[in-house]
């Protein structure tokens, strides 16, 4: 089990306190999870700075090559839970060093996972799908569309607020608020004299109550475990993200279950736990992004639902057809994460 932040994946550089948290949630879940069941032997690390998750945890210390520990410890394992941020290509550099030690990955294909780390892509293929998602730009792409709305003035709403995120960025990372298309044009030129603005995606800004849905996907099918309520607030034009209410938002189940059931079938390599981001403005519900990992409100969904959420994920991918145990989805208790 590797959630990389707490287990040394930042273990040459200044730890973020509240990556640690988030990534602490998620670790401990999966153990108190784990230690539920019979005849699994867990080998994990830690960051030599932090305390230790289990006993026999392998420390990290700044002079460890943390990826090569992990190929060595990966020749003991049967299978793996990662964890990882999708930016710089972490999660997906995880998963395909699993896929080259050929033990089992207990999450989403590296297909899926290079389609859904990427906002742009991710947008390209539900687009497709006919699935409401948010429209995602790139810089050049959005100057084309400015250009072609200032000689029709058919398009004022590109004149409200933007949104400018990584377009591989976690949560609400790097993620600033922009007043309109112009400054948006005059913030990226200013910022492409210092660094490359490729990897950035611009979004419009859009009203509603932000939310998520946790469920488990696989071959196309997928099952709701979680209608949850971000908290998402806005500090000097920076989105911080501060918690969530996990099966907060029972009231609009039926509709989160029929979005994630396409999600899954226009994203059929999706596999395991996925986080789905969706801001809701009555009636409407449009998709933000996928996030093909454990998500932080996996840490409340087992109080939850009643259900041991990683027993689900090993039936998932060990029996041949899987059950989802019987539950009624607006019974299940609201559990306030606070970050």
């Amino acid at each position: 089990m590797c959630e990389f932040i707490t287990a040394g994946g930042l273990n040459r550089v200044e730890l973020p306190q509240s990556l640690v948290q988030e990534g602490s949630l998620m670790r401990d879940a999966l153990l108190r999870d784990i230690s539920m069941l019979l005849n699994i032997q867990v080998i994990t690390t830690h960051d030599a700075r932090l305390s230790s998750p289990l006993l026999g945890s392998t420390p990290i210390t700044d002079d460890d090559d943390v990826m090569l520990i992990w190929q060595n410890l990966l020749k003991n394992c049967d299978a793996t839970f990662i964890v990882a941020p999708e930016a710089g290509g972490q999660l997906a550099s995880l998963v395909a060093l699993v896929n080259d030690s050929h033990v089992l990955h207990l999450g989403c294909s590296l297909s899926a996972i290079q389609v859904a780390s990427s906002k742009y892509l991710t947008y390209q293929q539900l687009k497709k799908a006919e699935i409401n998602v948010i429209p995602t730009y790139r810089f050049d792409e959005l100057m084309i569309v400015k250009e072609l709305a200032t000689e029709s003035e058919a398009q004022p709403s590109l004149f409200n607020k933007w949104v400018i995120k990584p377009d591989d960025g976690a949560g609400c990372d790097d993620t600033i608020c922009i007043n309109s298309l112009m400054e948006v044009q005059q913030y990226l030129t200013n910022k492409a004299q210092t660094q490359s603005i490729d990897a950035q995606i611009i979004q419009p800004f859009i009203e509603g109550t932000p939310a998520s849905i946790s469920m488990l996907c696989k071959a196309g099918q997928a099952w709701v475990l979680g209608c949850n309520l971000q908290k998402v607030a806005l500090y000097n034009n920076k989105f911080v993200y501060y918690g969530s209410v996990v099966n907060g938002f029972n009231t609009r189940c039926a509709h989160f279950v029929m979005i994630a059931k396409k999600i899954a079938q226009a994203m059929p390599d999706l596999a395991g736990y996925v986080g789905v981001d969706v801001m809701v403005n009555g009636d409407e519900i449009t998709v933000l992004e996928i996030n093909p990992r454990l998500t932080t409100s996996f840490a409340g969904l087992h109080e939850s639902t009643g259900l041991n959420v990683t027993k689900l994920i090993l039936d998932l991918f060990l029996t041949p057809v899987f059950a989802m145990p019987e539950f009624n989805q607006i019974n299940n208790k609201p559990i306030e994460i606070i970050l």
